[in-house]
This record gives C-alpha cells, structure tokens and sequence, in this order.
C-alpha cells in the first residue's frame, strides 16, 4: 500500500513544524480510518482537514458543539475543558484541570 508513504509526506509538507497539528491531524485519521473508509476516502479526508492549528482547534470546537444534546453530556465537559485551558494563565497540570472541571 501507497498510503502510509502518501500520508507521511502530505503532513511533513504542512506541518509547518507544529507538532500539536500532526497529533490532531493523525487522531483525526485513525478515527477516519477505524469507520473502514479506503485508502482513496482517507487521504481525501485527509486533504480535507485544516492546515494549520487554529483553524484545527476551531474544527474540534465546533465539533464540540454539533454534539450538544441531552444525550451527550461529555460535549459540555469538553468545551468547558477547551475554555479552561485557552484562557489559562499557564499549563494546566491534569489535576488542577480535574479539579476545575468538578467545581
């Protein structure tokens, strides 16, 4: 299979040296990849996808928000964790996140 070759130099040519993107950007793909799309539909989506972070975060957050329903809570403790992190004076430490998210 060509598509691993394929997806390799598509995201060294856009990764700008941001990391964080090729970790959203491979999240993205595998959860693509495991509904038991082909290799044509994957390197479409991948295509697809934003090139840079922000326009990546702002994919994730309206994601976020196409699942807001009664039936989904964990769409609210996402956002809510969105917000605690953009808006922290810091990095926040896993437990201190924990800690806020219960408040």
């Amino acid at each position: 299979s060509t598509l691993i070759p394929k997806i390799t130099e598509y995201i060294h040519e856009h990764a700008q040296g941001v990391f964080l993107w090729v970790n959203l950007v491979l999240d993205e793909l595998i959860r693509y990849a495991e509904r038991g799309s082909s290799e044509i539909e994957i390197f479409t989506f991948l295509k697809s996808l934003p090139k840079d972070l922000e326009m990546m975060y702002l994919r994730i957050f309206e994601k976020l928000e196409m699942n807001e329903t009664p039936a989904t809570p964990n769409s609210e403790i996402g956002k809510r964790m969105f917000e605690l992190v953009l808006f922290a004076r810091r990095p926040l430490m896993v437990p201190e996140l924990q800690h806020a998210l219960a408040i």
